[in-house]
């Protein structure tokens, strides 16, 4: 797949009025509209036989959402704040492409996986409005996120290692082993079962991937939840997400460290955008431990010795 060779605009703020949902989620209802127009996703994005290829010099930002019942709302806070992502994000990394797709229950659901196309600008929400919120997932605490994690294992091409990033945005865990069925019907190809944590690890060898983790209602559940995850990629990669509206500042942070800014200069940048004290003080301290970590390996590599790493530069490419 190639990427797209134009930026359409951005939609800067909905003319719309916004509501709040059970989940305490803020959202426009001119996104709430748009997100629930579709009963099934454009077939652009069913990824069975599909591979993806990035070019060299390319950094591409796979944000995957969870599209059960519980967290459906959410694609529409990332519909509202796309303009804030793509100018935050080319901000930090220069050239980039946005990859959204969406995970179900392959146990049950229609369309358990969709991919939308690597896109820049306004066509983001062009390539987002392709999917389908299908609302269901399964019957207990579990998505699959790991066949999702497959898919972006082996079907996607990448020339230089750990340039790109994966962004889960997730409430619940995943099966505790990739079913060779379910890549047959939803992938495609033969493939060998394989446990969950070996292909998130693999997956970690080949991109920058992280969990924003909302909670899950139940308490008990949510730290076992967490727990899994933090198995599979790292307790520094599990980001756990106190108010659902500030999923783009949790990203963009990750982003911004991995760039070179530290979390003080990342802090001054939601300052400059207008965030409140509050959500500036969840954000930072969400990702204290991981801009330590990021500091601790930046000082390591030998191109932090010889001085290559700018911090007053939030467009520095990773």
């Amino acid at each position: 797949m190639s990427s797209f060779d134009h930026e359409e605009p951005v939609r800067r703020s909905s003319s719309h009025p916004f509501t709040k949902d059970s989940g305490a989620r803020e959202f426009s209802l001119e996104s709430q509209a748009e997100m629930s127009e579709r009963s099934e996703p454009d077939k652009s994005v069913i990824p069975k036989n599909r591979v993806i290829k990035v070019e060299v010099g390319e950094v591409v930002v796979f944000i995957i959402i969870d599209y059960t019942g519980s967290m459906g709302g959410d694609s529409c806070i990332l519909r509202d704040k796309e303009a804030l992502l793509w100018d935050q994000l080319r901000n930090y990394l220069g050239s980039l492409l946005v990859c959204m797709g969406g995970v179900g229950d392959a146990h049950g659901d229609r369309y358990p996986l969709q991919l939308a196309g690597l896109a820049r600008g306004g066509a983001i929400k062009d390539e987002l409005l392709k999917t389908f919120v299908e609302g269901k997932g399964g019957s207990g605490w579990r998505e699959s996120y790991e066949l999702m994690a497959y898919y972006l294992l082996n079907n996607i091409e990448v020339a230089e290692a750990k340039k790109s990033f994966v962004f889960f945005f997730a409430d619940e865990g995943y099966y505790d082993e990739v079913s060779v069925s379910q890549v047959r019907k939803f992938i495609g190809g033969e493939a060998k079962a394989i446990d969950s944590i070996e292909v998130f690890r693999k997956l970690s060898e080949k991109f920058n991937v992280y969990l924003i983790h909302r909670r899950y209602a139940d308490s008990d559940a949510d730290t076992m939840i967490v727990d899994l995850w933090s198995a599979a990629i790292g307790d520094d990669h599990v980001l756990r997400l106190q108010t659902p509206n500030a999923v783009v500042d949790y990203l963009l942070g990750v982003v911004a460290l991995h760039s070179g800014r530290t979390l003080a200069e990342y802090d001054e940048d939601m300052k400059k955008r207008g965030q409140t004290e509050e959500r500036r003080t969840e954000v930072r301290l969400a990702l204290e431990n991981l801009s330590k970590v990021l500091v601790f390996e930046q000082a390591r590599a030998p191109s932090a010795e010889k001085g290559a790493i700018d911090r007053s530069s939030p467009g520095q490419r990773l």
